[in-house]
């Protein structure tokens, strides 16, 4: 019987799409990844590191404790530069933003980003469909309520509203003499 090793290889692929999950448990309170202080900037974290390093972003959810993203990149060299300047700036940006709440913790993402490889047409249609799920439970909607005509009707509305987000990645890190 095969069993999940949570530090074992996970599936890529520079053809086909990927649904990527960062969890974190000790993303709770003021350190919640969609705490009112933090939740702009950490999404502005991710698309312009997608942009950054090349990884195409077709759908994104900041869920509090965890981030769902359905990407595809170039290289797995690009995935892996994305994975790492993304979850160390989110980190940096939270320690310097709470560093009385940083000084227990050890380690602040669970394991290692969970991937799944996404195959286009129906399976790339159910994971943005699930996507919106997210966004719409994020946002305080009851998961069990939502039907498939609101969440057709959520996507179409996120397509209209596309906004270039800040560039984050040039922010200057000042802190504790860092530059």
């Amino acid at each position: 019987m095969l069993r999940w090793d949570p530090k074992g290889r996970r599936p890529l692929s520079t053809k086909k799409a990927l649904h990527l999950v960062l969890k974190s448990e000790v993303a709770k309170g003021a350190l919640s990844l969609s705490h009112f202080k933090n939740k702009q900037t950490i999404d502005g974290l991710v698309k312009s590191y997608s942009k950054k390093h090349g990884v195409q972003l077709y759908s994104y959810s900041n869920n509090g404790n965890h981030i769902h993203a359905v990407i595809r990149f170039r290289s797995v060299d690009a995935y892996k530069r994305f994975i790492k300047a993304l979850t160390g700036h989110i980190t940096y940006y939270l320690k310097q933003s709470y560093p009385e709440l940083f000084k227990k913790i050890k380690k602040f993402w669970l394991y290692r980003p969970w991937t799944r490889i996404v195959e286009w047409g129906r399976n790339f249609k159910k994971a943005l469909q699930y996507l919106a799920i997210n966004q719409m439970e994020a946002m305080g909607m009851d998961r069990s309520k939502v039907t498939q005509d609101d969440i057709l009707i959520f996507m179409s509305k996120r397509k209209k509203r596309r906004v270039e987000p800040p560039d984050f990645t040039q922010l200057e890190l000042t802190a504790q003499g860092c530059r």
